[in-house]
């Protein structure tokens, strides 16, 4: 049996899924940016994903095993 982990992270009131971390983005000269599922109180063909800078306040930041 494989052990799956995620992050969940406390934004703006909503809990959001951390899907990746990527240096750089085509988009923006800044580097360090969080890839997240936003929000996973939503089925997931309602979620969208958002580019957050790594240095956006969390309330908090959990990380689970499935």
């Amino acid at each position: 049996m494989r052990n799956t982990r995620i992050t969940v992270l406390k934004w703006n009131n909503h809990y959001v899924r951390l899907v990746k971390y990527q240096r750089k983005v085509s988009f923006s000269e800044y580097t360090d940016w969080l890839l997240v599922d936003y929000p996973i109180s939503l089925p997931e063909n309602k979620r969208r994903l958002l580019w957050l800078p790594l240095s956006t306040r969390f309330e908090w930041i959990k990380e689970f095993s499935l």
